[in-house]
């Protein structure tokens, strides 16, 4: 009977394939979408501490790490050829189908925008 790490390597797609495959593009979304993870871990950070240790909120530095976030998500649109006014104005469109007038909790477990 094979390990577990047996069974893990044998599924996991090979470094070296994605190596061969990857592009300028996907390296600029990557490293867009990693930073963004990161600064958004930062800023889940700091509320976390405000709200379950009550640690005073680092207003200033909260503030700092969301514009990391803006500046990553920047580096996403860029990648994308796309406008903050685009990802926007799809947002509406999406959050228009879920939610008929206000948030109601049926329409949020209803996902009324992905069918």
């Amino acid at each position: 009977m094979n390990t577990y790490a047996d069974f893990v390597a044998e599924k996991l797609k090979p470094a070296e394939t994605i190596v061969s495959e990857i592009t300028s593009k996907k390296v600029d979304l990557l490293h867009a979408a990693v930073g963004l993870s990161g600064e958004s871990g930062e800023c889940l950070d700091l509320v976390k501490k405000h709200a379950f240790n009550n640690k005073p909120l680092d207003e200033q530095k909260l503030i700092e790490e969301m514009g990391d976030c803006e500046f990553y998500l920047a580096a996403l649109r860029n990648a994308l050829g796309i406008s903050r006014q685009q990802v926007i104005d799809m947002n509406i469109v999406k959050l228009s189908k879920r939610y008929k007038s206000t948030y109601t909790d049926a329409e949020a477990i209803a996902r009324g925008d992905e069918r």
